[in-house]
């Protein structure tokens, strides 16, 4: 058998290697020893593992005992030469039979050949797919449904500047996943999964920083267990695409069905004159346009000359005039924009574009920044405040305690022994111990105050008792009610810090402004939240005018905490009847 397989493939021009069931080389040509650089003794001593680069090795060794039938395509994979070295060829595998025995013939080609054409043991086989340099090839192999890249193409070598190579044998998230693609992985399991193709206009970087391209992809499976993917760059075409866009919109305006409200100018014995409309502008003033067909564009504009002259210079310059502007448009306060097309002859086209909404917005997003900006301010200003009360604290407390006893055994020392009876000195020594304990409960209140210890020790419900029964002792004409159901394991840790600086942002408000002399603390889980509030009967405020005098800084504070740990804040406060703080976490099942 082996001299008529000599006789078959041994001159053709592309490497042909048969494998045993075990993987082992049964036989090759002379083209396969020149590809992989072995003799052709030591190619029939190899596995099919030893022509794998190490790295796709090592992943899957058990799945590549011998090369995967390729369903009649020739696929780009990635195969090691005997220094060691790496290389792209294409390849194809099918299972023959010969004299009764099953082998693995696998084909490899660095070039376009005709070597099917001449093996008379197999189906020809389909070459059909795209083989320009220019388009960068993946060919992806599902393993305990994993898909690892097994090959690519030069074109692909070349668009990652050989980056590709340390990626040989990697999963798809390896790849993709740490970029923030997860978009792409999600396709190509489900091109697998549906066994089908799909095709999208996505850009990828090709592993160069900064190095964003417009790509067309095309992923296909490929039986038994592959998914190549097809990547063009497009760069150039979108740029194209985007230049052809920018130049429509400089002419929607001549279009009078377009969805945007239009106006139609006629220049007429020195005048322009409205003579026309489209059915969006009909709709944007709910049909009062019509009422004024006819009419100058001094008068329609009175209020607003500067857009009359803007449809005069637009005439004049045959060009492209825009304005936005705030003004008051058939009795409606509205930020529009206007542009003005030029239409050889004596037409000027006026499209008007509502943006108030967008306006709004900006105005809100503004005033958003400006609250942050005025907390980062106050937040400064308590911080550098708490460092002056610490260390005033530490002076006058710590520092004179400490100075005292420091003074008291100096004297000690300095007092000769004898004339001192030992009643003296342990006087002298309890006092010290005295000013060491009060030393020792400055510390720990300071302590407590920066971050109480028994939020660490004991948990956030010990901890909002504690703080609620200390307020008590300070603020006896406030009832303060807790009704707390969940459990301390409800609670994540991360948000235990958030409910108590809330909570005790909420009790000082109340202490400051409310007038109140009932307060409610609940803390509650339901299947999807933990939910957390706190109520009072008191006088009760205007909500948004308090945020918008810069009043309401410590509300602020509290939806930023709030918001940072990916909860929902909400505030609700009528004037006589008190206010509503409400905040919900999702809970992660």
């Amino acid at each position: 058998m082996e001299g008529k397989l000599t006789s078959i493939f041994w001159d053709l021009p592309d490497a042909v290697i048969l494998y045993q069931a075990d993987g082992s080389i049964y036989d090759c040509n002379e083209a396969a020893c020149n590809l992989f650089k072995y003799s052709r003794l030591e190619m029939k001593s190899l596995k099919h593992a030893d022509l794998l680069p190490e790295n796709l090795s090592k992943r899957m060794p058990a799945e590549l005992v011998h090369e995967i039938p390729t369903n009649n395509e020739f696929l780009w994979v990635i195969r090691r030469h005997k220094d060691g070295t790496i290389f792209e060829c294409e390849h194809n595998s099918k299972i023959v039979c010969l004299e009764g025995i099953e082998f693995c013939l696998s084909c490899y080609r660095r070039a376009e050949s005709t070597v099917i054409e001449h093996l008379n043991v197999t189906e020809d086989l389909d070459t059909n797919l795209p083989r320009s340099s220019t388009t960068a090839i993946f060919t992806w192999q599902e393993v305990e449904g994993t898909l690892y890249l097994i090959g690519y193409n030069p074109g692909m070598e070349e668009s990652t500047q050989g980056k590709i190579r340390e990626y040989v044998g990697a999963t798809a998230h390896d790849l993709y996943e740490f970029r923030g693609r997860t978009d792409l992985i999600e396709s190509m399991y489900n091109v697998y999964r549906k066994k089908s193709m799909f095709h999208n206009e996505t850009y990828c970087d090709f592993l160069i920083t900064d190095n964003y391209r417009f790509v067309d992809i095309v992923s296909f499976y490929v039986e038994p267990n592959l998914l190549v993917q097809f990547i063009e760059d497009v760069t150039d075409r979108h740029r194209a695409l985007s230049a052809l866009k920018e130049s429509e919109e400089r002419f929607k305006a001549l279009y009078i069905g377009t969805p945007i409200p239009v106006i139609t100018w006629k220049y007429q014995g020195g005048e322009f004159i409205l003579v026309a409309c489209n059915t969006a502008m009909e709709s944007f003033t709910e049909g009062r346009i019509a009422g004024f067909i006819g009419t100058t564009a001094g008068r329609f504009y009175y209020q607003n000359p500067e857009l009359c002259n803007d449809i005069r210079l637009c005439f004049k310059e045959q060009t492209i005039v825009q304005r936005e502007s705030a003004m008051k448009f058939f009795n409606e306060e509205k930020y529009l924009t206007f542009t003005n097309a030029y239409v050889p002859g004596d037409l000027v086209l006026t499209h008007i574009n509502d943006i108030t909404d967008e306006k709004r917005a900006e105005a809100e997003l503004l005033n958003y920044q400006h609250e942050l900006s005025n907390l980062f301010e106050k937040n400064l200003n308590i911080l550098e405040s708490e460092r002056t009360r610490i260390s005033q604290e530490l002076h006058d407390g710590i520092g004179q305690y400490l100075s005292t006893i420091k003074f008291s055994i100096e004297n000690m020392l300095l007092t000769n022994g004898s004339t001192l009876d030992s009643y003296s000195i342990q006087e002298q020594l309890h006092t010290n111990i005295s000013l060491l304990k009060e030393a020792i409960k400055d510390v720990s209140k300071i302590s407590m105050d920066l971050r109480p210890a028994i939020l660490d020790d004991l948990g956030l419900i010990a901890t909002i008792n504690w703080f609620l029964r200390e307020f008590s002792k300070v603020y006896k004409s406030i009832s303060v009610k807790t009704h707390v159901s969940a459990n301390e394991s409800d609670i994540p840790k991360q948000i235990k810090i958030v409910i108590y600086r809330v909570l005790q942002e909420a009790m000082n408000n109340i202490t400051r402004h409310s007038s109140a002399n009932i307060v409610d603390i609940l803390m509650w889980k339901t299947d999807e939240n933990l939910e957390f509030a706190i109520e009072d009967n008191g006088k009760g405020f205007d909500v948004h005018e308090m945020l918008r005098n810069r009043c309401g800084l410590g509300i602020a504070g509290m939806r930023e905490r709030v918001t940072y740990s990916k909860g929902n804040f909400s505030i609700e406060s009528i004037k006589g009847r008190g206010t509503s703080i409400q905040i919900a976490w999702p809970i992660s099942h």
